[in-house]
C-alpha cells in the first residue's frame, strides 16, 4: 500500500504515516519498493500481523468485560481484513 492510502484509511496525516514508516522500516517490520514517485509498503512477517491481531483481540475482550463499547472494532475489522489479503513481504 502506497503512503497516502495508508493516511487516507488511518485518517492521519501523510507526514505522520512516513514517519511512522520509517521507524517500521528501520527496525524491518516493512519493506519498500518505489513506482516512480510512489512508495509501496507492505508487513515483511506475517507474525507481525498475527501479534497484532492478538492484542486486538485482548483489548476488545478487556473492553467488554467492563462492560465498555468499542465502536472503532468495525473499522480494526477492515483494516485486519485488508491486511488479511495482502501478501507480506512484497509492497
Amino acid at each position: 500500500m502506497c503512503v497516502g492510502d495508508l493516511a487516507s484509511n488511518v485518517a492521519i496525516s501523510v507526514h505522520n504515516v512516513s514517519q511512522h514508516l520509517r521507524v517500521l522500516k528501520e527496525h524491518k517490520v516493512v519493506c519498500s519498493r518505489k513506482e516512480g514517485q510512489t512508495v509501496f509498503y507492505a508487513i515483511t512477517n506475517q507474525k507481525f500481523v498475527e501479534a497484532c491481531t492478538l492484542i486486538r483481540q485482548a483489548i476488545i475482550e478487556q473492553h467488554q468485560a467492563e462492560g465498555e463499547s468499542l465502536l472503532a472494532a468495525g473499522l480494526l475489522d477492515e483494516a485486519e481484513r485488508h491486511a488479511m489479503a495482502t501478501p507480506t513481504g512484497t509492497p
